[in-house]
């Protein structure tokens, strides 16, 4: 089955979906997937736990669980304080990349996020998501970059615009701008240069679903039946655009190379954000600070004077780049200094907090957290299980339902060195909820509208697995593999040595 000199080609869609996909394949209407599923092997992927683009595809290019490369989603509090820092530089372990390119491979990286910034790699890498608005070094080496340039007049790692339902046209447009020359780019780089393993992530998928998710599912509460012809059909386009880049990009390769198809985590519709540290706060896990001015800015939190009501605020009176144009770092920050956050909290009178999204709370224990205040062998189990059997009880206050559909604690899916560091508690609410905390304090309610965006993420990604030479055709996978075992496949196949930490296990169903 291995040849030293076979070659691999990933095409990462971030978000991708079979539920989208396969009725669409049934009309014909994406005959280049359609073809690599007749002549190859497919099946959902088990995304992560949280199921986070920056989790997912650390996890990914790592074949680890997030225990032994430290990525909990864009956030991560800071060693000695509970502010938080952008993940940029917070991945640990070495990538699929790293390792090809210590055995002599040759790779060329475009786009997968947390790359940045770019380090050394035998090849070449356009870093991806996390990037910095307007970075001047988003490429390895650093001539890449203006190489690039020249070619699309002006490459884009991500859309400049976000979504709001007042320019919707214009963030589809972005939207397929992006997408186009990050295409035209791949197509350009897989030809001019020597590659052994080639991987490109296009986000597009990921963005359109979270904003329009709405118009596609008649479910939907904020569905509008007068809009839902015309965008299916933009979403059907969108990922033709993305069939259409698989075949040139698949043209280009030659009957040993392992095309794989692949996305972090599935899609779904999104209702309502649960916002975990306002429900902390409510059960008193949480305290605030008696000092005057955190009183203060909790006294206008209360009022409604918060990140959530100043978002729709801007959207309202066409603000809505702001937030682009700081970038979720400048931005993050700009909240935090102004708006009720983890400033104002007692951290000597709190049991418990939630960081990024995806329903993580960390218990905040002695030796480890700042200002830790429970022990890890007489109060750790007790609280825990008050803050479980409290989740248990959560229902929507306008429907009464029950919102969590399973906890998980941390020993029963992560280990690995930055085991302490992740949460303690991680809970999957239930389909059209998520649990949201990307400020500290988004909302002075636990439930809210999910403004500016009506999809999510679910576990099912998409993994597709194809090579005339190699690979089995036509099969379906009879079990769902994990996100971590492309990894291990793909290092397998390319007959190099991995490390025995690797979490992963090759898909050997999929070969002859």
């Amino acid at each position: 089955m291995v040849i030293s000199d076979n070659k691999v080609l990933v095409i990462g869609l971030d978000g991708a979906t079979f539920d989208l996909i396969m009725p669409w394949i049934k009309e014909g209407k994406l005959p280049t997937i359609s073809n690599m599923i007749t002549n190859g092997v497919y099946g959902e992927l088990t995304s992560t736990i949280p199921m986070f683009t920056p989790t997912a595809w650390s996890s990914f290019i790592t074949g680890k669980n997030p225990g032994k490369h430290g990525v909990m989603g864009f956030f991560s509090r800071n060693k000695y304080n509970y502010t938080l820092s952008l993940n940029t530089f917070q991945r640990r372990g070495k990538t699929i990349w790293d390792i090809l390119g210590e055995a002599g491979k040759r790779v060329i990286i475009i786009n997968v996020p947390t790359t940045y910034p770019p380090n050394h790699v035998n090849g070449l890498i356009i870093s991806g998501m996390l990037t910095p608005p307007n970075s001047k070094n988003f490429t390895y080496p650093l001539s890449l970059q203006k190489e690039i340039d020249d070619i699309v007049g002006g490459y884009k790692i991500y859309p400049s615009v976000n979504y709001d339902d007042k320019n919707e046209d214009i963030f589809i447009s972005d939207i397929y701008d992006v997408t186009i020359k990050q295409g035209k780019i791949a197509e350009y780089l897989i030809q001019k240069y020597p590659w052994d393993f080639f991987m490109v992530v296009l986000n597009g998928t990921d963005l359109l679903q979270h904003g329009l998710w709405k118009y596609i599912d008649s479910k939907h509460p904020d569905f509008y039946k007068e809009k839902e012809k015309k965008y299916n059909d933009i979403f059907l386009e969108y990922y033709k655009l993305i069939d259409n880049i698989i075949c040139r990009l698949s043209n280009k390769v030659g009957n040993n190379t392992l095309k794989i198809i692949v996305s972090d985590h599935g899609f779904g519709p999104l209702y309502k954000f649960i916002h975990i540290n306002q429900w902390l706060l409510r059960l008193k896990f949480m305290n605030v600070k008696t000092k005057p001015l955190s009183l203060l800015r909790f006294f206008l939190f209360r009022l409604g004077i918060t990140p959530n009501n100043v978002y729709n605020l801007l959207i309202k009176i066409k603000l809505y780049t702001l937030r682009t144009r700081l970038g979720r770092n400048k931005g993050h920050k700009f909240m935090s200094k102004f708006f009720f956050s983890f400033s104002d909290i007692d951290w000597n009178r709190t049991i418990a907090y939630s960081l990024g999204s995806m329903g993580q709370i960390h218990l905040n224990i002695k030796n480890r957290e700042p200002h830790g205040i429970i022990t890890r062998k007489t109060e750790y189990n007790y609280y825990k299980n008050k803050i479980i059997d409290n989740l248990n009880i959560l229902r929507d206050p306008d429907s009464k339902n029950l919102v969590i559909d399973k906890i998980y604690l941390k020993e029963e899916i992560y280990d690995g060195k930055y085991y302490d560091e992740l949460p303690d508690i991680i809970f999957l609410p239930k389909k059209g909820y998520i649990g949201f905390e990307e400020f500290e304090f988004a909302s002075n309610n636990v439930f809210t509208k999910a403004q500016g965006i009506s999809g999510t993420h679910r576990l099912n990604g998409i993994l597709i697995i194809e090579c005339k030479t190699f690979i089995k055709k036509g099969i379906k996978l009879d079990y769902s593999p994990n996100i971590y075992d492309v990894f291990p496949t793909i290092i397998k196949f390319m007959n190099i040595p991995f490390d025995s930490d690797v979490d992963g296990i090759p898909i050997l169903k999929a070969f002859n």
